[in-house]
């Protein structure tokens, strides 16, 4: 993985989606840069982070880290009963 999609929603400071560039698209800059320009269009503002950068290394860490905490929480099952 090369490269990740940043996207921060408007309402929330802290809280970061990190979404990894398909490797298509991850080969040439202006092959990712299409790649973004047709996510901010669909989906949203969002910024690319090159993940071999010290910075990006840090992000790509922490992305994994979010991943692994949710995968290890259990999932809560709402069910709905009429009586």
């Amino acid at each position: 993985m090369r490269l990740l999609v940043l996207v921060k929603p408007l309402w929330e400071d802290r809280l970061q989606n990190f979404f990894p560039v398909p490797e298509i698209f991850s080969v040439r800059k202006k092959e990712c840069q299409a790649f973004q320009s047709c996510w901010n269009k669909h989906l949203g503002k969002s910024k690319l982070v090159y993940t071999r950068t010290m910075d990006g290394r840090k992000l790509l860490l922490k992305a994994r880290l979010f991943h692994i905490h949710n995968v290890n929480n259990e999932l809560t099952k709402k069910n709905v009963v009429w009586r």
